[in-house]
């Protein structure tokens, strides 16, 4: 192939990166994603015993959307209890 040429010394700079990027970033986003799923376990845990205690209707409501919230996030992070 004539118009295709390899230089060999930006390869050996990109691919330690590309393959930190394959391999580091999902090992590291696990971590991440582990202290988030506990911090929104907590989180929905708390607004599940403040309704459970009761209030007024504005708090219950309020209450409730911030639960579904947290518990929708919980879910696209694929967090499990």
């Amino acid at each position: 192939m004539e118009g295709f040429k390899l230089d060999w010394r930006r390869w050996h700079l990109t691919v330690p990166v590309i393959l930190f990027v394959l391999v580091g970033a999902p090992v590291s986003a696990g971590s991440q994603s582990k202290s988030a799923c506990a911090k929104l376990e907590n989180q929905i845990e708390k607004y599940t015993k403040l309704r459970q205690a009761g209030g007024t209707a504005k708090q219950m409501d309020k209450w409730h959307r911030k639960r579904s919230k947290l518990k929708r996030r919980f879910s696209e992070l694929r967090c499990k209890y």
